[in-house]
């Protein structure tokens, strides 16, 4: 619940920061700030900086003594609020929030003053429910993620030597995705509560039928928090898709982890153990061997150097026994996904991802003289912006302008390759999409 409440959070905060009018010197000590303790540029100069380190704590202190002086001082004080939302203070939050109440406030400023009370309204009530919708549209270089070679075989043996063939060529494909949770406070019990949430995707290509696939998973179970560690166990369950047929299930359970060590640093770490089932279907008439038991598990470290960047550094590893050992593997994998506020709500996302799996033995089937060891290679680079940003006061005040001012904008790039011991399977694909998002929360 804190998490939720702290990404929602960082955008605004730091536009709060980043203004233009606010740029200043950096670099003030706190030194300075006792040798002058009744200078206001110099205290509000040394929140800002404060903020941008993620020391919030220090930043509070600045912002109390300027408002001591200068309790008048309405952006300082919706600043102050906004540091206390952060700190997880709700109840301090509140109280300077409700303070700045028929002030004479920006638009901008008493829009974020009603969105940090509806949201500390929706985290005091015993049930809540929030979540996004997403819809758009990509295309790809090479969807169907074939090789640039084809199989050849003769008297049933496959010929090790492939022969140059050619992908299936481009294609683009519509696109939504979605992710709703309800949540509530467990009784007699603080700092705990129980969940289900439920997320999914549809992608469904104009001409290579094979390539459209859909997912959906539901979980559910409890977080608990004591102190700066978060517990959650919960049980899953999930289907997916391939051509509008039934592809596969997965269910089963597991637990994720967070312990923040400061403002700067989080560690997590998870793990699951998932029973997966396969159909028949006529593109695979051997998926049913694929059947058997997934154990996974990961670990990594949150870091946020300055308020307006964070980076994840996560590691990964999972070990799949299926009917047929042909599709038993060991699968290996790092991470790193970093985030960037730009200012007026806009961010840009960067990651990657590398893998490995190695096979325990070929399958049989495709694959009949070679043991499948596989590199994967990822990529991506997203820009979103709030259409706020970009339309600024246009509708201001109108109920249906300003939700559609609330949807975000993301355009994104993605690359993708896969390297093997068998040629027949390699591929690389370029992905470019066009993503607009809409959260809610009540």
């Amino acid at each position: 619940m804190s998490k939720l409440r702290n990404y929602l959070s960082i955008i605004p905060l730091a536009f709060l920061v980043l203004q233009p009018n606010n740029v200043v010197a950096q670099n003030i000590t706190f030194e300075q700030v006792l040798a002058d303790p009744d200078d206001p540029a110099l205290n509000l100069q040394f929140a800002r900086e404060q903020i941008a380190k993620g020391e919030l704590q220090q930043a509070a202190s600045a912002l109390e003594r300027l408002l001591l002086n200068r309790p008048n001082w309405d952006a300082v004080r919706l600043l102050y609020g906004t540091v206390l939302y952060r700190m997880d203070d709700l109840v301090g939050a509140k109280r300077e929030f409700l303070l700045l109440e028929g002030r004479a406030l920006s638009t901008r400023q008493e829009a974020n003053r009603s969105r940090y009370l509806a949201s500390i309204e929706r985290s005091q009530s015993a049930i809540r429910f929030s979540g996004h919708i997403s819809v758009g549209g990509q295309h790809d270089t090479n969807p169907g993620l074939v090789s640039d070679f084809i199989a050849a075989a003769q008297v049933g043996i496959q010929i090790t030597q492939p022969i140059p063939g050619s992908t299936d060529g481009s294609d683009s494909a519509w696109i939504t995705s979605g992710r709703m949770k309800l949540e509530g406070d467990l009784p007699n019990l603080p700092q705990a509560t129980w969940f289900v949430e439920t997320n999914g995707y549809l992608r469904e290509f104009d001409e290579i039928a094979r390539s459209s696939t859909s997912q959906g998973v539901v979980k559910g179970g409890f977080e608990f928090a004591r102190g700066d560690l978060q517990i959650k166990p919960f049980v899953q369950y999930g289907k997916s898709w391939l051509m509008h047929d039934d592809f596969s299930k997965r269910w089963g359970g597991g637990l994720e982890t967070r312990y923040k060590i400061d403002p700067r640093f989080t560690l997590f770490a998870g793990g699951s153990i998932l029973t997966e089932n396969y159909e028949n279907t006529a593109a695979s008439p051997t998926n049913s061997q694929r059947d058997g038991h997934l154990v996974s598990g990961h670990a990594g470290v949150m870091w946020r150097p300055i308020q307006r960047q964070s980076f994840n550094f996560t590691g990964f590893a999972a070990r799949k026994n299926a009917k047929n050992d042909g599709y038993s593997y060991n699968h290996h994998g790092v991470a790193i996904n970093s985030l960037t506020l730009l200012g007026r709500g806009a961010y840009l996302t960067l990651s990657g991802r590398y893998t490995w799996t190695d096979f325990d033995q070929p399958d049989g089937n495709t694959f009949v003289n070679v043991t499948r060891e596989d590199e994967q290679l990822y990529a991506r680079a997203a820009l979103g912006v709030p259409l706020k940003a970009i339309l600024g006061n246009v509708g201001e005040g109108n109920m249906f302008a300003d939700q559609f001012k609330s949807l975000v904008v993301q355009a994104g790039v993605s690359w993708s390759e896969l390297k093997s011991s068998s040629s027949l399977i390699e591929y690389e694909n370029l992905t470019g999409d066009v993503i607009v998002t809409k959260r809610f929360a009540f």
